[in-house]
């Protein structure tokens, strides 16, 4: 009789894991990184402005519906995926470190770009003594 008593306190525990009660058009994490990513570019650029704060939040809901659209997404699958790795924080650490690979590779290939295009400081040919 004891097995069937540990099999009645496993059942909830297997159920449970299955899907970790994941939506149906669950963004994987290789399709959620890249808007992340996108997303926070977006801030960055927007903060860095000197607009006041309103016309930010403007600027950054257009921007983020652009960087959907970009991605193909809809704001709700976005959001709802979102939702669910904010819930399950194992996963949105993973997330988070790619999201991070992935502004570092962002911003040295912008910094590769910006020395190709940046002349070297000039030095005057015949420096005074």
């Amino acid at each position: 009789m004891k097995p069937y008593y540990f099999f009645f306190l496993l059942l909830p525990l297997l159920c449970a894991c299955g899907n970790l009660g994941a939506p149906d058009s669950l963004l994987t994490p290789e399709e959620i990184v890249p808007i992340l990513r996108d997303i926070h570019i977006v801030d960055a650029g927007v903060d860095k402005t000197n607009t006041p704060l309103m016309k930010r939040k403007k600027q950054r809901a257009a921007l983020y519906d652009e960087v959907l659209v970009k991605h193909d997404i809809n704001r709700e699958t976005f959001y709802n995926s979102y939702q669910f790795y904010i819930e399950h924080p194992v996963l949105m650490d993973s997330i988070y470190s790619r999201v991070i690979d992935s502004l570092n590779a962002v911003l040295t290939i912008e910094q590769s770009r910006q020395k190709a295009i940046t002349p070297p400081p000039s030095t005057p040919k015949n420096p005074k003594i």
